[in-house]
């Protein structure tokens, strides 16, 4: 059975919504400008949809290598430059202690009127080297200011199985996956230890636990239970509720839409 690449998505600023790719370069950290620019509050924590579900309505659009464009209505658009040579400070995502650089008043208003909240926007220095955690991969593997891993895989018909027990279906980008498989059976990425996707090998190391963010709708910030209560269901381990798989990756390169997805070995 032939198994390919269906979608591919990143999301530029963390939280914010998703920009979806017909294919992508890879770097140390993952796929380009994934997850590259992060909100914090005033000790450096990260804000997300979980504190400010508003944040899946602003909009991202990647201009060049260095530049993204933001959009959220009722506020004028605004085009921000990478600006390496800002103001030093910390971040925080997830008791990681990150070296950022502050990109400036104007992103910081901006983002403020839309949290409520003091809030400013920063990029990882590129010196800094924000490794996954060693206790769930061995290896040199870094990542940006995602969650732990650089790369999250999901199956379609994961999805579609999950579809088959709700009342209204819900979308994929609920669950924000960068790379999305076609041709597998449902959940068959939980029994993936290595794939070859293109030229580059990915590990898939541990499950994904999904949070409040999934009962967001990304078209309107609304939340509700699903599908969150019903994953809960029959995707749970522990007191944690399963789907989707981390995954990082051993080289830098290129994938697209229509890639082959080979599956070298099983957990």
């Amino acid at each position: 059975m032939s198994f390919i690449v269906s979608s591919l998505h990143i999301y530029p600023i963390k939280s914010c919504r998703g920009i979806d790719l017909e294919h992508s370069s890879i770097d140390s950290r993952g796929l380009k400008h994934d997850r590259s620019w992060l909100i914090i509050g005033n000790d450096g924590t990260a804000i997300t949809q979980r504190d400010v579900p508003q944040l899946a309505m602003v909009k991202t659009r990647v201009v060049d290598e260095q530049t993204i464009a933001l959009s959220f209505d009722g506020q004028q658009d605004l085009t921000l430059r990478r600006d390496k040579s800002g103001a030093r400070t910390k971040a925080n995502v997830w008791g990681d202690e990150i070296d950022a650089i502050d990109q400036g008043s104007d992103a910081a208003a901006w983002f403020s009127k839309i949290t409520e909240i003091p809030s400013r926007l920063v990029i990882m220095a590129d010196e800094f080297v924000r490794p996954v955690n060693q206790k769930k991969v061995e290896g040199d593997f870094r990542v940006g200011f995602a969650d732990s891993h650089p790369l999250l895989i999901i199956s379609k018909a994961s999805l579609e199985e999950l579809n088959t027990r709700l009342s209204s279906p819900v979308p994929m980008n609920r669950f924000r996956p960068n790379v999305v498989v076609a041709g597998c059976e449902a959940f068959a990425e939980d029994d993936w230890k290595q794939i070859r996707i293109g030229q580059i090998l990915f590990d898939l190391t541990k499950p994904c636990a999904r949070c409040v963010m999934v009962t967001i709708d990304q078209e309107s910030a609304q939340g509700n239970v699903e599908p969150l209560k019903t994953l809960a269901t029959y995707r749970s381990v522990g007191n944690k509720v399963m789907f989707g798989q981390n995954m990082v990756h051993h080289a830098e390169g290129r994938i697209a839409i229509g890639d082959k997805v080979e599956v070298i070995s099983k957990a």
